[in-house]
């Protein structure tokens, strides 16, 4: 693998932001990283779609702040606080962090990639990231993927200026604790980080003495000592969320068709993440990185084990089982760092695949279109022909405030001057929504009949003081009442359905039911069943 002459090789795609920011290179990148984060603010502002669910599940966690949740660690609850106390609890203050992370991120990755090889390379690495559509995306929902990706090419970062190839620099092992220890409250994913890190210092023959020295085990000890308010939460819940993770790979016997399907779905949906021409010549360059793995000079080693590597395994797990979109994105932050290379010129693949770098530009366009694509979508999509039709990806961002609407008004009419409890006998998606939407915000609790604990819905329980108390129960459509909560209430009495309408024929259809005088709010079952009722039903 040999260098190019990367100022006869390489395309300048810094030549405009140049002409319209005179000044230093860098300067030139922090003026363009801030007009990008102002337009996606401002985005953010005109935006009229509402939270997804797992946007209104993260916000309930943010209402009830604990030391970690069913699912994930407490980070993502704690960024969501923050921002509702400082900017109230809009939509807008709730998404802001993920466009402020975003571009933090993205910083990390002209950095990693300057730092590497030089500004042109990180400017590459820049936009290619910047206008991949899953990366927009991400950066305009407040997930666990904003604050984790961030963190992640934060501490790839600060672990390559910790562990120079001279000597360690031991000024970036405080920042590398602190930028991992927030991914691991993050994502359960950083764990990963640390044996990656120790496989490239073990196959690096400059680095090999590395493993063995106190500032890689501060590090890694540093950063999981960050954990013990995760840990003593998982210690008094039984260890849920360990259990959780554990199930995301399970064993799965399936026939050989079904595990080739699940391969190419993952690798389809990776495509739309990074752009059809950069996803393929993103696995050309990885693909023949690992194939010379033991000929590599120790900064594509680096860049290989912290990313092509164990994307790899991420796509051979996807044989096996159904593997999730995002999954591996933030390793393809730190694979992007040698297509950038490669893009530029300051990586040499072979004399023949080189000839197709000139290609990166098209392909960086048509993820720039797509990326548009994904942030004008939203906009024009509700009020055409094609909304609730196949082509319409914003179902899951409408209707929940007409639903939070119809929920209100049956309340109204029922309630007389007592205040009802609300209850969701449905998945976890209307429950969060439900809260977030419904006028004052208040509690809506979670009735799950099925046997296993699959929400924080369920670790939060039901109301505490509830008893003789009405309620207003929602189920989804053509789902009868648990047959254990209907007995929990004196009377039962069905009400007009709920219908939404998402365009064309689509509509999120619920049941509601009037629960008088709640006796008890049951303990959890493994045999929960269902009952119809009928309305105005006396239980005894």
């Amino acid at each position: 693998m040999t260098g190019f002459d990367t100022q006869k090789s390489g395309f300048h795609i810094q030549s405009p932001i140049r002409r319209l920011f005179p000044g230093s290179e860098r300067g030139r990148v922090v003026a363009s990283l801030l007009i990008l984060m102002a337009v996606r603010v401002v985005y953010l502002l005109i935006c009229p779609l509402e939270l997804v669910p797992d946007e209104a599940y993260y916000w309930d966690w943010s209402r009830q702040l604990d030391w970690s949740y069913y699912s994930k660690p407490p980070l993502i609850a704690w960024l969501i606080a923050l921002a509702i106390a400082v900017g109230g609890d809009s939509e807008f203050s709730i998404r802001l962090p993920a466009a402020l992370l975003g571009t933090i991120g993205l910083a990390a990755v002209y950095e990693l990639g300057r730092r590497m090889y030089n500004h042109r390379t990180g400017v590459w690495a820049m936009v290619i990231v910047a206008v991949s559509p899953g990366m927009t995306a991400l950066c305009l929902l407040m997930t666990v993927d904003a604050p984790f990706l961030a963190a992640w090419t934060l501490a790839i970062y600060c672990l390559w200026q910790l562990f120079r190839a001279d000597e360690i620099q031991t000024r970036w092992l405080i920042p590398a604790v602190i930028v991992t220890g927030a991914g691991l409250l993050t994502k359960q994913t950083m764990f990963g980080l640390i044996p990656l890190t120790a496989i490239f210092l073990a196959t690096s023959q400059k680095d090999r003495r590395k493993l063995a020295a106190w500032p890689f085990w501060t590090w890694a000890l540093g950063s999981l000592a960050c954990l013990w308010p995760v840990v003593w939460w998982n210690h008094s819940h039984n260890w849920i969320t360990v259990s959780h993770t554990r199930e995301h790979f399970g064993p799965q016997s399936q026939p050989l068709f079904r595990h080739l399907t699940l391969f190419l779905e993952f690798t389809a949906t990776q495509f739309g993440v990074l752009s059809p021409m950069v996803c393929c010549s993103l696995l050309v360059v990885t693909a023949v990185m690992i194939r010379n793995f033991s000929d590599l000079p120790r900064r594509e080693r680096f860049l290989i084990c912290l990313g092509g590597m164990p994307i790899t395994a991420v796509a051979i797990l996807s044989f096996f089982q159904r593997v999730q979109p995002n999954w591996p994105v933030a390793l393809h932050l730190t694979g992007v760092i040698l297509l950038a290379a490669w893009t530029s010129g300051d990586l040499s693949l072979s004399t023949r695949l080189d000839l197709w770098r000139k290609w990166m530009s098209a392909g960086v366009a048509l993820g720039a279109v797509l990326s548009l694509s994904v942030a004008v979508v939203p906009l024009v999509i509700p009020s055409t022909s094609l909304a609730g039709t196949k082509l319409d990806p914003t179902i899951r961002l409408r209707g929940w405030r007409e639903l939070g609407n119809q929920v209100a008004h049956r309340m109204q009419l029922i309630s007389g001057d007592q205040e009802l409890l609300v209850v969701a006998a449905t998945s976890r998606g209307p429950v969060s929504e439900l809260a977030y939407y419904l006028p004052g915000k208040p509690r809506v609790y979670r009735w799950n009949s099925g046997e296993v604990i699959d929400s924080q819905h369920d670790v939060w329980g039901g109301p505490k003081n509830g008893a003789g108390r009405d309620a207003l129960i929602i189920t989804d459509q053509g789902a009868p009442l648990p047959e254990r909560l209907a007995n929990a209430f004196l009377t039962l009495e069905e009400l007009d359905p709920i219908v939404v309408s998402l365009g064309r024929d689509k509509t999120r259809h619920f049941r509601v039911w009037r629960g008088g005088s709640l006796r008890a709010w049951p303990e959890r079952s493994k045999s929960d069943s269902t009952v119809a009722m009928t309305p105005n039903a006396l239980l005894p």
